[in-house]
């Protein structure tokens, strides 16, 4: 996103920014990469029109996140990552998730139950909607994809990484999986939930949840990642020393590429990421502070200098003034949702 008033030429530089729409049309700014809300000042009361059509924008991408009406107890923490397919279509759409550790499930619009995809394995760590398909990615590194019979079909050899997380990237047309080595992998017990009926009346009379209090995988810390793409063509995994122009933003709601080709003031050939605990947790055990941390595949190195990290931060964090609370034209409006009702 780039301003295109107010600004001197070539002064303006442009920012990797996420919005989160409601179902009312009201926006907010979230960080792109620990989808922790931007907040403005509160000593600042004043309004200000934000027009959306004073910037120049590029869309990357869409992520969704799965939220419950009136079901305060369902067991939210257990769902990792959340893919739509035909999203344009919304009473025809269908939804697949990561729950539970790692299980695939799937509901398609009307569907009062999920439907748990390929009960043999259920260590599934990312997913991602490519080619109008879903592609998931185990832990063995393996991407399959899912057809119209949610049957699950293997596309890629093993990439028997070591590492203790992988995420799917797309990036000009090409498949990417990002190996996250961890220091360690640890359970933490999470508050009581009363989640037995709830969880049942949503995920289906095959939902186990763990008794209260229960404890929920937590990743460590990144010590090392490792960038392998795939060669379709062959079918064999390509390891990548350089991304080119490439930055990875490995995000708690999904992974995407973004070219730096215009952001002079970014590094590029690197990997964004944070070690936030329990990413997928709203409110309960996840970090309050997550700070982005970066990957430089040149050296094989993560950036912990805070003036090295000052050109990325820039790049993810808007004007100040964009964080006030703001009055859009149309349907689309900033404002501070500290008091809307959450979805």
């Amino acid at each position: 996103m780039e301003s295109l008033v107010g600004e001197k030429p070539n002064s303006s530089k442009p920012w990797v920014v996420k919005f989160e729409e409601s179902s009312s049309g009201n926006l907010r700014l979230l960080h792109p990469i620990s989808n922790k809300p931007l907040r403005f000042s509160p000593a600042s009361n004043s309004l200000k029109e934000f027009n959306l059509l004073d910037f120049k924008m590029v869309e990357l991408r869409k992520s969704y996140s799965l939220q419950f009406r009136n079901s305060l107890n369902v067991v939210t923490a257990c769902v990792n990552k959340v893919g739509v397919m035909d999203a344009k279509k919304l009473n025809d759409c269908g939804v697949f998730m990561i729950c539970n550790g790692g299980k695939l499930g799937f509901l398609r619009f009307g569907d009062e139950k999920w439907t748990h995809v390929d009960e043999q394995n259920s260590h599934y760590d990312d997913l991602i909607v490519y080619k109008g398909q879903c592609y998931v990615v185990d832990r063995w590194g393996t991407i399959s994809w899912v057809n119209s019979d949610l049957n699950v079909i293997q596309f890629s050899p093993p990439l028997c990484g070591f590492g203790g997380r992988k995420h799917l990237v797309e990036s000009l047309g090409d498949l990417f999986v990002v190996d996250r080595y961890l220091d360690k992998c640890e359970m933490e017990r999470l508050p009581e939930h009363n989640v037995e009926n709830e969880n049942v009346s949503v995920f289906g009379p095959n939902f186990q949840a763990p008794p209260p209090p229960f404890a929920a995988s937590v990743d460590g810390k990144a010590v090392d990642f490792k960038v392998y793409r795939l060669d379709q063509e062959w079918g064999r995994w390509v390891d990548v020393k350089n991304l080119g122009d490439q930055v990875f933003i490995l995000s708690n709601d999904g992974s995407f590429a973004v070219s730096t080709r215009d952001v002079g003031r970014v590094k590029r050939n690197c990997i964004l990421f944070t070690d936030q605990k329990l990413p997928h947790l709203h409110g309960i055990g996840g970090s309050k502070r997550p700070n982005t941390r970066v990957f430089m595949l040149k050296g094989d190195s993560i950036i912990l200098d805070g003036h090295a990290l000052s050109a990325f931060n820039k790049m993810l964090h808007p004007p100040s003034s964009w964080l006030r609370p703001v009055l859009g034209f149309r349907r689309h409006r900033l404002a501070d949702w500290d008091n809307a009702d959450s979805e």
